[in-house]
C-alpha cells in the first residue's frame, strides 16, 4: 500500500483546456490564479477508473467515468477533465476536477466507487485525502 500511496503523490494531473498542471503538497500557482479568476474556492480530483485493487477493461473505465460525468452535471458543479500521469508517464487514468464540491460530498464519491484516494485542494495547495486502509 505505501508504493501505491508513493505513486498517488507523484502524480501530475494536467488540466484540459486551460493549460494548467497539478502537483500533490506542492503550491500550484497555476490553480491558484485560475480559482482567483473564476471566483472558486476549492476542488476535488476524482476518478473512478480502476478501483482498488482491480484494474478494469478501458470500455468499463470510460463507462464509469460518463458516469461521473453525469453525475455532477445533475448537480450543477461546474468541472474541467484531467488526466493524471504517472511519475514515468506510462500510466495514465481521466479524472474530473470538480470545482466547490463540499468536502464530505467528494469523499461519499470516491468511496461509492470503492476508489482509494481522492484529491482535494484549495488556492495554496493540493492534497492527498486517504479513503481506504488495505
Amino acid at each position: 500500500m505505501r508504493d501505491i500511496i508513493k505513486d498517488y503523490l507523484s502524480t501530475r494531473f494536467v488540466l484540459n483546456g486551460i493549460n494548467r498542471e497539478l502537483y500533490f503538497n506542492e503550491y500550484n500557482s497555476d490553480m491558484h490564479d485560475y480559482l482567483n479568476t473564476v471566483e472558486f474556492n476549492n476542488y476535488s480530483i476524482l476518478t473512478v477508473y480502476n478501483p482498488y485493487p482491480y484494474v478494469n477493461d478501458d470500455d468499463i473505465n470510460l463507462r464509469l467515468h460518463e458516469n461521473l460525468i453525469g453525475r455532477i452535471n445533475i448537480s450543477s458543479y461546474h468541472y474541467i477533465e484531467a488526466i493524471g500521469y504517472s511519475k514515468d508517464n506510462k500510466y495514465q487514468e481521466k479524472h474530473l476536477v470538480v470545482f466547490d464540491l463540499p468536502i464530505d460530498e467528494a469523499i461519499k464519491i470516491g468511496n461509492e466507487y470503492n476508489q482509494l484516494a481522492i484529491g482535494y485542494g484549495n488556492k495554496e495547495s493540493l492534497k492527498l485525502i486517504i479513503l481506504k486502509n488495505y
